[in-house]
């Protein structure tokens, strides 16, 4: 997905908080900035998707994006907050599947 010298360049990632407006943004808080929202975005993706095929294809990239994250250089709420939205989401889609062998096993009565 990404070479060498990208995943170097996402060590250096950092957002302890907002971005400020100012005149300059260091390419740290930008990084940061970025990563922030990846994160966001594919979480909100896993939500709302309908397709197994491109649910499989977002856990793979969400795992990609946990490992070339630098977390202890960005917002401490971040790591713990995609571990409780994806442990609250697997936790639907068992009980999901199974009301549906319920419903199944009762039909087949």
């Amino acid at each position: 997905m990404l070479d060498r010298h990208a995943l170097f360049f996402l060590q250096v990632a950092e957002n302890k908080g907002s971005i400020k407006c100012w005149l300059f943004t260091t390419l740290s808080s930008s990084l940061g900035h970025i990563l922030m929202q990846l994160h966001r975005g594919i979480l909100y993706l896993i939500q709302h998707q309908t397709h197994s095929g491109l649910s499989a294809s977002l856990f793979k990239v969400l795992l990609f994006l946990i490992s070339a994250t630098p977390y202890a250089r960005m917002h401490e709420e971040l790591l713990p907050s995609v571990i409780v939205y994806l442990q609250a989401w697997m936790m639907e889609d068992l009980a999901n599947k199974h009301i549906g062998l319920l419903v199944g096993e009762r039909q087949e009565l």
